[in-house]
């Protein structure tokens, strides 16, 4: 029985690598099949592309944010939610 290997990803299987590939999670020849696909496919491309981009701005903005609590209010709506409480009292 002949064995047969496919080389390159289809769009599907390089969509799902994509986040496996950003953490450096992609084994030798699973990266080589992916790059395969990457040039001769521009929509996985500009998916890639694309992707890569969200995953730097959600880097950044979670080390911009890293040291705020996740809910804070400014002192100006603390003031105001506080002003609101009394009128009810």
């Amino acid at each position: 029985m002949k064995t047969t290997y496919k080389i390159s990803l289809t769009c599907k299987e390089v969509t799902a690598a994509s986040s496996m590939k950003e953490e450096g999670k992609l084994s030798l020849s699973m990266t080589i099949r992916f790059f395969m696909h990457y040039i001769s496919c521009p929509p996985c491309r500009k998916f890639i592309n694309q992707f890569k981009l969200i995953s730097k701005k959600i880097r950044s903005y979670r080390q911009a944010t890293a040291d705020r609590p996740l809910h804070e209010l400014s002192p100006e709506k603390k003031q105001s939610l506080q002003g609101k409480i009394n009128k009810l009292s």
